[in-house]
């Protein structure tokens, strides 16, 4: 059994696959994404509507322009978010703030195989208890090669009911 599980506080960690985050780009980093879009948009045309075309206008929407194709690059190229078994909960270090579930407050995991352009990868979707605050972890993906079949023996040891769909012919 220790084999399995390593002791101390980080039971396992893993990226998700970036094919996961691509077909499921989260409501808020899309408004994210559009919102620091549309600054540069609004100011120069703010600027077009006043014929007041000023420098300092002009650079701020440059810099908004710059901020956003870096954001949007870094979440369609960049790694997935990051996701950590640890002793009494599962954690989604990359959002802020951080997201946690503790396993008793899970009431099960379905788990479903999935691929996308040639990318494996599992998709674990949990089914959380009613009437616990927002910010829960409900769903996170384990790509092909993080040894999903060890992530769902962790699960299994902390109590957590798996429900796994069959593997797609």
């Amino acid at each position: 059994m220790s084999l399995l599980i390593p002791t101390g506080e980080m039971l396992m960690e893993w990226h998700e696959p970036n094919a996961y985050s691509r077909k499921d780009l989260s409501h808020g980093r899309r408004a994210g994404l559009l919102f620091v879009l549309m600054i540069p948009t609004m100011l120069l045309g703010i600027s077009a509507v006043n014929h007041n075309f000023s420098k300092g206008r002009i650079i701020l929407a440059l810099i908004f322009l710059a901020v956003g194709i870096v954001a949007y690059i870094r979440v369609w190229s960049g790694p997935g978010d990051v996701v950590c078994l640890k002793e009494n909960h599962i954690t989604k270090a990359t959002s802020w703030p951080p997201r946690k579930t503790l396993y008793q407050n899970i009431e099960c995991c379905n788990v479903r195989h999935d691929n996308y352009a040639g990318i494996k990868f599992c998709v674990l979707k949990f089914s959380i208890r009613r009437g616990l605050p927002a910010g829960q972890v409900t769903e996170v993906a384990v790509p092909d090669d993080a040894s999903w079949d060890r992530v769902l023996h962790i699960l299994r040891d902390k109590g957590v009911k798996v429900v796994e769909e069959s593997l797609p012919a």
